[in-house]
């Protein structure tokens, strides 16, 4: 249990369908950091450690797939977004 939040509950947070400013928040409170002249229309790059991705900027949810695959290309697992 870390700062009063559940065992278990940060995984939950990346499994439930989220936007993607949520989706920021999260990596951003990870480490990552936003590249500001990168992206191209409705997306936004996202840099951690070297890594890069794009997180899509819509108004809709993110699907589970998508979310898991920014993930993997950032070299995070679920576990590490709390």
């Amino acid at each position: 249990m870390a700062r009063g939040i559940p065992a278990g509950f940060e995984v939950w947070l990346v499994y439930r369908p989220m936007t993607s400013r949520e989706l920021l928040r999260l990596l951003r409170r990870a480490g990552a950091t936003v590249v500001p002249d990168r992206g191209k229309g409705g997306h936004i790059m996202v840099e951690l450690r070297g890594q890069r991705a794009f997180v899509p900027t819509g108004s809709g949810e993110l699907k589970r797939g998508m979310m898991l695959g920014i993930l993997k290309q950032l070299g995070l697992r679920p576990e590490d977004l709390r």
